[in-house]
């Protein structure tokens, strides 16, 4: 079982630091757009048409993949004031029923997701890159 575990934990480490890196790259690919946005608005009077949507959804997949980063790290803001007075035991029976909340909401927010996007899609909005 531990060997199992422990392969699990590698294939998760190392997915989530690959996603990590193209969460890097979609921030920085993001930071030039927003300049070159403002500068071609501002200096010549002709922004990028569709860059505040395409930053819009390029923040959605930096979130997205920065949470699972940031879930391996364990870089998460806990408040144990009380939690961290119980026993171990209590203690990972808490994060057990914590983490399982969240993987429900995450499940949740994926789920409506989806539902926008085919609702989205069944709708004909499409983006104005034009």
């Amino acid at each position: 079982m531990k060997k199992s575990a422990r392969l699990v934990d590698r294939a998760v480490g190392s997915m989530s630091r690959w996603v990590h890196g193209v969460a890097a790259g979609i921030l920085a690919a993001m930071m030039f757009l927003t300049f070159a946005d403002v500068v071609l608005r501002y200096v010549f009077n002709r922004p990028i048409v569709g860059s505040y949507e395409l930053t819009e959804y390029m923040m959605a997949i930096l979130v997205a993949f920065g949470l699972a980063y940031c879930a391996l790290l364990k870089g998460h803001v806990t408040i144990d004031l009380v939690v961290s007075r119980f026993s171990q035991r209590a203690q990972a029976i808490i994060d057990s029923i914590t983490c399982l909340m969240g993987l429900g909401v995450v499940l949740l927010i994926t789920w409506q997701t989806a539902f926008f996007i085919k609702e989205q899609f069944d709708s004909g909005v499409v983006l104005s890159l034009i």
